[in-house]
């Protein structure tokens, strides 16, 4: 079967960054096929085969991994608030949701997760990892920018993730886009530990002068910037995850801070835009605000 068509590409990415927007309206099938434009007599079977996945089953999936993300940072006794934000219309639905999915209620996947922190009420690791390196973490206030990026599915798949580099730089040569302010940026805008692997996506991206338009596979968007803390990494690939693990299993905790809803995200500083496992040399990111 031959590559798929860029159109198809485009439109489904189009109605999935829509989506991602606002997870609590009920969109129906007229305004997300208009958005794709592709005929609403067709778009279900034509979403499910770009995504692998029918609407429906993807946008309750985004919701509880949505939900699961406000629970590790929410009191229990505010679980209505949890279901709400993450777009259901009621904690019942909410609760009938979860545990259809992950086979239990949100208090009993938390209990087996964490412990109550009896000060507070909030959640906390049950186990804790301790990475045997320190970081330097530094705040920062960073720019809001147009970005073009390259949408890789099954992200953990290195021969995807790679193409999708590789596709992203080669187009950018073309435009004649790239100088010495251009960033290269990844964003994981899913959660390996709460999303299946193969269901994991990561934009690749580079920061543009002026905004673009979508073009195929080649995505138009916004970095957005704000208040960040930002871990320098010089390394090779192979300690990455003790970083991370540093970073939000040792400083997070313990910081002033709590994580935005955005991605976390990695600033590449190699000039022109290049990634070198060997020896990388880049920001690991999270958009932070202060805990009131």
């Amino acid at each position: 079967m031959g590559n798929l068509n860029q159109f198809y590409v485009e439109s489904i990415n189009k109605v999935i960054d829509y989506i991602e927007k606002d997870l609590s309206e009920k969109y129906s099938l007229e305004q997300l096929s208009k958005i794709a434009g592709i005929s609403p007599y067709h778009f279900h079977r034509i979403f499910k085969s770009i995504q692998n996945e029918n609407l429906n089953d993807f946008i309750i999936r985004l919701r509880l991994e949505k939900s699961l993300f406000l629970l590790r940072r929410t009191p229990i006794n505010r679980m209505v608030e949890v279901a709400l934000e993450s777009g259901f219309s009621s904690s019942s639905a909410y609760n009938r949701s979860f545990k259809k999915h992950y086979g239990m209620s949100p208090i009993e996947y938390l209990n087996n997760i964490y412990d109550i922190d009896m000060k507070t009420g909030n959640h906390v690791p049950v186990i804790t990892r301790t990475p045997i390196r320190k970081y330097e973490i530094k705040i920062q206030t960073l720019s809001s920018k147009p970005i073009a990026y390259y949408r890789v599915h099954d992200s953990y798949n290195e021969e995807k993730w790679m193409k999708g580099y590789v596709e992203l730089i080669n187009w950018a040569k073309r435009k004649e886009i790239i100088n010495r302010n251009t960033r290269l940026i990844g964003m994981s805008i899913d959660d390996p530990e709460v999303t299946p692997l193969d269901k994991c996506r990561y934009d690749i991206a580079i920061t543009v002068e002026e905004p673009i338009e979508s073009n195929g596979f080649i995505g138009a968007g916004i970095f957005n910037g704000g208040l960040t803390a930002a871990l320098h990494y010089k390394d090779t690939i192979d300690n990455l995850q003790e970083a991370y693990d540093y970073f939000f299993d040792e400083w997070l905790p313990r910081s002033r801070y709590k994580p935005r809803h955005l991605p976390a995200f990695e600033i590449y500083h190699e000039s022109p835009p290049k990634i070198n496992f060997e020896q990388l040399n880049m920001d690991i990111c999270i958009p932070i605000e202060l805990i009131n």
